[in-house]
């Protein structure tokens, strides 16, 4: 999957994420981060984040820590954010899937779909302008990576 990123330094998979793949075609050990991922290796609903790739219905997601841009959380997980794909994130099921929602409501900000600090879960009602780059300090992203 990282090989399809394009390893550029104004790429959010440059940089350390193209000296992370290309220790993994020399056989170099990878940082503690990158070892972690795989598809389903952790249980859904923690909400945790730390580097793990995950699947809902054939999309790999990751999750963000409380702040954290997609770009970031995919990164940690060894991919890249797939702003296309966002969309089939954006719904109370998958939001349900990778946190412990206490509910479930329509927000516009740019760092949906996401979870709150307080457990809401937000999904984007228009179902469009997705970004991988936007952040909130009390959300946690739900991040399509490829």
């Amino acid at each position: 999957d990282v090989e399809h990123c394009g390893f550029t330094d104004l790429s959010p998979c440059g940089g350390k994420l193209r000296d992370d793949w290309l220790r993994l075609q020399t056989g170099d050990t990878l940082p503690p981060a990158l070892s972690l991922r795989s598809s389903g290796s952790a249980s859904p609903g923690g909400g945790g984040g730390g580097g793990v790739k995950l699947e809902f219905q054939g999309t790999s997601y990751a999750v963000g820590e409380l702040g954290e841009s997609c770009s970031v959380a995919c990164s940690k997980a060894g991919g890249c954010c797939d702003n296309a794909a966002m969309d089939k994130l954006n719904n109370c099921e998958a939001l349900q899937h990778a946190f412990k929602c206490s509910s479930c409501s329509d927000n516009e900000g740019p760092d949906q779909p996401a979870q709150e600090d307080s457990g809401v879960c937000l999904v984007k009602g228009s179902h469009k302008d997705f970004t991988c780059d936007a952040s909130h300090a009390k959300t946690r992203r739900l991040c399509s990576c490829h």
